[in-house]
């Protein structure tokens, strides 16, 4: 909605939000997010909306669900994956704390090569790649991301963005994942 300019919708939104989390709040340790797009919006976007306590609190609270893999890595029991895979790192988590969280969780997978694409925005940009008008400059931005080095060494990407993968899924050949879905698979 802020993407679209629909400020005064996103406001009710977020208050809607907090309304139905409610105490909620308070009982929990972390917001686990899988999605750094979401991880912004919860952690810097919301404090544009709306200052209050409760968002503060949210913002304290949210964490990556990499982030949190990693600090309790030693009980993770993992099975052997010989692949390598081509990792692109969202703009979103890129200006977060602990951008590196997503490769230091896929480190943990035992025989798993990753490679950091040394990429630019996928192109996407949340649903602005998605309009017809921003199509064919979302493909030109990132048809890039297919063209690097390092694609021809991976049998798969892996992305924390759902938009950043629908992209990647759009013009490469090889499967996207998530970088939980690659350590459940692998959970011994």
């Amino acid at each position: 909605m802020l993407s679209k300019g629909m400020v005064p919708a996103a406001r009710q939104k977020v208050k809607r939000n907090l309304k139905r989390w409610g105490d909620l709040i308070h009982l929990v340790d972390h917001i686990v997010v899988t999605c750094s797009s979401c991880a912004l919006a919860l952690t810097h976007e919301w404090r544009d909306l709306d200052d209050g306590p409760q968002i503060a609190r949210v913002a304290k609270k949210t964490i990556l669900l990499s982030s949190l893999v990693n600090r309790h890595a030693d009980r993770l029991e993992l099975t052997e994956m010989k692949e390598t895979m081509a990792y692109h790192s969202p703009c979103h988590l890129r200006v977060q704390p602990d951008p590196g969280s997503s490769l230091e969780m896929l480190g943990h997978v035992p025989g798993l090569r990753t490679i950091p694409l040394n990429s630019h925005c996928c192109g996407i940009a949340g649903t602005w790649g998605m309009a017809a008008e921003n199509f064919p400059t979302s493909q030109t931005l990132g048809r890039h991301l297919m063209q690097l080095p390092e694609w021809s060494q991976a049998t798969a990407g892996v992305t924390d963005c759902p938009t950043c993968r629908i992209q990647m899924e759009q013009f490469g050949s090889r499967p996207i994942f998530h970088p939980i879905e690659i350590v459940a698979k692998n959970l011994a």
